[in-house]
């Protein structure tokens, strides 16, 4: 949070994701209200602002962050929502009924520390945001709205999949090299791609403007005055690609 004082940190990005700011100080409230103009796109997870030494526990520090009227559920539950089929850019390419859930992972201290089920729940209750996801009861988990001058996106569940954080960038306006679960990296220059151990693919990428993409350690020209192309990946192979 501290980061956000930096002027090229506030002037630079067009999505800014808040993972866990449950604790807010005044001066963290103030910079997360000067980035709501200019187009930007705001994700916040679960309980931003909740937490103050002003208002101690309050769940208006969560709607006067997110923009979106929120209110309290249970004090614990197992945290899971049902993507929505709202015909929304944020879930597109993800099938209406896909669920996402907390999963604890297989080792007894992990149960503990990050357990699928705690509390207290929140949930949206705003006629102006567009509902996304839904708890297993039909409240909202998961929304969306358009402030006209920046965009805010409230996930109540502490959870996104790899395809739903894809489309809140794509809704937020950021270029997405690729759909597909690898990792990445890029520059103006240089484009990353690392296949993991799912075995051979073909990787199908967009770039922001037609470039030349050189494969850096062979040299072989894999685009010419493209804005796509598709790098086949080895199973367990990193490639660097040069654009210009």
């Amino acid at each position: 949070l501290d980061d956000l004082a930096e002027p090229e940190v506030r002037e630079g990005y067009r999505l800014y994701v808040f993972l866990n700011a449950f604790f807010l100080r005044p001066e963290d409230r103030e910079r997360i209200e000067a980035l709501k103009a200019d187009g930007r796109t705001l994700l916040f997870f679960y309980a931003p602002g909740y937490v103050s030494r002003e208002a101690g526990l309050s769940v208006d520090g969560i709607s006067q962050v997110t923009g979106m009227r929120v209110v309290r559920r249970a004090d614990r539950e197992w945290m899971e929502y049902t993507v929505t089929d709202a015909r929304h850019p944020l879930v597109e390419g993800v099938e209406s009924g896909t669920s996402v859930r907390i999963e604890a992972f297989n080792y007894d201290l992990s149960v503990k520390l990050h357990p699928p089920d705690f509390g207290p729940g929140f949930a949206i209750d705003d006629e102006q945001a567009v509902v996304l996801g839904t708890y297993p009861d039909g409240q909202a988990a998961l929304a969306a709205r358009d402030f006209g001058d920046w965009r805010s996106i409230y996930c109540a569940v502490p959870r996104m999949t790899s395809a739903l954080l894809r489309g809140a960038a794509r809704y937020a306006g950021v270029h997405l090299y690729c759909n597909e679960d690898v990792v990445m990296d890029a520059d103006n220059r240089m484009l990353m791609l690392h296949s993991g151990w799912d075995g051979d693919r073909t990787v199908h990428v967009s770039l922001p403007e037609p470039m030349t993409a050189t494969d850096a350690w062979s040299g072989e020209v894999l685009a010419e005055g493209a804005a796509t192309l598709d790098v086949r990946l080895p199973e367990s192979t990193t490639r660097l690609l040069l654009l210009d």
